[in-house]
C-alpha cells in the first residue's frame, strides 16, 4: 500500500532568507545560493529550472557555509 509524504519545499528565494536568519547575517543572493547548492547539494531537487529545497537541507547547508572571522591584530 502506498504512503504518502507531504513535505515543505522552499525556492530559492525564501532559502536566501532562512540561510541568512540561520547565520546570522543579511540576506545571501541568488546566485550565492545558487552556486552553493550546485556544490555541496548536487542531488538537490529541481522542477524545471529552479530548485526546490526542504528544511532539512537547507539546515545541511548552513551547515556547510563558513563565516569569515575576524581577526583584531594587535601591536604588542
Amino acid at each position: 500500500m502506498p504512503v504518502f509524504i507531504a513535505l515543505s519545499m522552499y525556492p530559492v528565494s525564501e532559502v536566501c532568507e532562512k540561510l541568512a536568519e540561520l547565520k546570522g547575517r543579511h540576506r545571501y543572493k541568488r546566485q550565492q545560493v545558487d552556486d552553493l547548492i550546485k556544490k555541496k547539494l548536487p542531488m538537490a531537487q529541481k522542477i524545471g529550472n529552479r530548485y526546490l529545497l526542504t528544511e532539512a537541507e537547507i539546515s545541511w547547508l548552513a551547515t556547510q557555509i563558513r563565516t569569515k572571522k575576524k581577526h583584531n591584530n594587535i601591536d604588542k
